[in-house]
């Protein structure tokens, strides 16, 4: 009943969160990015800060100035800034895909900076889902759209806040790296709202899209720590990846958006390099 419980948690956050894409879809063409971060991030930090007073935990303390909360700081900037960037300009379908291939790239980050151990089969998957990323965003050919690319540094971005999580978490309470990172969300959009374009008042129907970004963000982020608090991590994982389908599927239904077969492949690509270089790590860490 465990598993089943963390299961449908990852598969309902990652339904929320393709809500979430969708109302930055929606207000793209009104707000300016900088400030949909600074007002995601400020809503963010706001939730976070009260639930951190709540539990009594301090906000702030020093070990923000760890080189691993810095780094973490750092891919939350450029992992949701190249994310909220790219759903502003390529199909939802579209960044939902290149989205999957986050966990190839922190096994990837994992033995190329914490020395885990990566053997040749999950080397050949991690090179195998890259292709299937060049296949969505067909670099040099008919279809390429160069701000896809955008979507692919957000990746990066995000792999570094994911490797950097790893290492914080044994030892800084999660609630607290939650809100520094969102901290540095909300700091990067006034900083781009100082020096970019500069806010507007959004109507009310932009206004209402903002809102239910800021409480379905920070719902996504809570139920999938619970997703992985519920059961056995190796069952409740792999079901990241429904997030694929709600994007395709919202991206077709609601913004009319064409999915050609070099995207379904590519996806297709990448979610079977995910499964399989996770179903190796399981293995190694649980050996017959």
């Amino acid at each position: 009943m465990q598993n089943l419980r963390g299961i449908a948690l990852m598969v309902a956050a990652m339904a929320v969160f393709t809500i979430a894409d969708i109302c930055i879809k929606q207000v793209a063409g009104e707000i300016p990015i900088g400030q949909i971060m600074f007002t995601s991030g400020l809503g963010g930090v706001v939730i976070f800060g009260i639930a951190l007073k709540l539990k009594g935990i301090p906000m702030f303390a020093r070990d923000l100035y760890s080189p691993v909360i810095m780094s973490r700081n750092v891919g939350e900037v450029f992992g949701s800034f190249g994310i909220m960037y790219a759903l502003t300009l390529i199909p939802l379908s579209s960044v939902a895909s290149i989205m999957q291939a986050a966990p190839l790239v922190v096994t990837m980050g994992a033995a190329l900076f914490l020395r885990e151990k990566v053997g040749w089969r999950r080397w050949s998957a991690i090179l195998t889902g890259f292709a299937g990323v060049l296949l969505v965003v067909r670099p040099g050919f008919d279809g390429f759209q160069p701000a896809a690319l955008i979507a692919v540094i957000g990746v990066a971005g995000q792999a570094l806040r994911d490797l950097s999580t790893r290492v914080a978490s044994n030892r800084i309470p999660s609630l607290r790296i939650g809100f520094y990172g969102l901290l540095a969300l909300s700091l990067l959009g006034l900083a781009l709202m100082i020096v970019g374009t500069a806010p507007v008042i959004p109507s009310g129907n932009a206004a209402i899209w903002l809102v239910i970004f800021i409480f379905v963000g920070t719902l996504g982020y809570h139920m999938l720590n619970l997703a992985l608090q519920n059961g056995d991590v190796a069952a409740i994982i792999p079901y990241r990846y429904s997030r694929i389908l709600f994007g395709i599927t919202a991206g077709v239904l609601i913004f009319d958006e064409s999915v050609d077969h070099f995207t379904l492949i590519g996806a297709a690509i990448i979610v079977g390099s995910g499964l399989f270089v996770f179903k190796r790590e399981r293995k190694r860490r649980n050996p017959a």
